[in-house]
C-alpha cells in the first residue's frame, strides 16, 4: 500500500519485524528499503534493498532511487506481458487463417466508419486475387461487384446497417480472371 518502505532499524520496525528472526538476523541485515512492484497497477512484488551491517537511515535520494528502479521492473514486466499476449494473439490468428484458408471461404472485416477492409481467407482460390490485390476499402470493393447486383448490395447494407441486423446476399463479384463468380456474403453490423 505503500510508495517505499524505508525501514531504518529492519529488525525493530513493525512493518518488516516479522523477518527478523528466521531472515535479517541471520544474515546481518540492519536496513531494508522495500519498493511495491505494480506491473499494470496491480502489486506484484516488492524490490528489496538490504543493507547489511547495523541499522542505517536511508536518504531521500536513495528513496527515490529505489521508487525509480522499481518503476523500471514493473514496466519491464510489462513489457513482458504485452509481449506474451501479442505473441499469442499471433499464434491464434495463424491457426485462424490456416483454419479458414482450409474451408475455402473469404472474411472480411469492414469498417463502416473510415470504409476499409480487412481481408483473410482463400481470397486466391475463390476470387483469383492475391491478398494484396484486394480492394482495400468497400468502393473498390463495390467496384467488383456486376453491375446489375449493385443496388441489391446497397439496399441490403442500408437495411442492415440500419437495423444492425445480420447481412445475407448472393450477388455477382469479378473476379481476378474477368469472369463473374456469385457469393453467399454473410455478416453482422457490431456498433461501435
Amino acid at each position: 500500500e505503500s510508495d517505499v518502505i524505508p525501514a531504518a532499524d529492519a529488525q525493530a520496525d513493525a512493518r518488516t519485524g516479522e523477518f527478523a528472526a528466521a531472515y535479517l538476523a541471520p544474515l546481518g541485515l540492519g536496513a531494508l528499503l522495500d519498493v511495491p512492484l505494480r506491473p499494470f497497477g496491480r502489486p506484484e512484488g516488492v524490490l528489496c534493498c538490504e543493507h547489511l551491517g547495523p541499522p542505517r537511515r536511508w536518504e531521500a535520494d536513495e528513496q527515490v532511487f529505489g521508487l525509480a528502479v522499481g518503476g523500471l521492473v514493473s514496466l519491464a514486466r510489462e513489457r513482458w506481458e504485452r509481449e506474451q499476449a501479442e505473441d499469442a494473439a499471433r499464434a491464434w490468428n495463424a491457426r485462424y487463417e490456416a483454419a479458414v484458408r482450409a474451408t475455402g471461404q473469404v472474411l472480411y472485416d469492414w469498417d463502416a466508419t473510415t470504409g476499409r477492409v480487412e481481408w483473410a481467407g482463400s481470397c486466391a482460390a475463390t476470387l483469383g486475387y492475391r491478398d494484396d490485390q484486394m480492394p482495400p476499402d468497400v468502393d473498390g470493393w463495390a467496384a467488383l461487384i456486376h453491375p446489375d447486383d449493385r443496388a441489391a448490395f446497397d439496399r441490403e447494407v442500408e437495411r442492415t446497417a440500419a437495423a444492425c441486423a445480420p447481412f445475407r446476399l448472393e450477388y455477382r463479384v469479378r473476379r481476378g480472371d474477368g469472369a463473374y463468380v456469385t457469393v453467399d456474403d454473410r455478416g453482422h453490423f457490431l456498433p461501435n
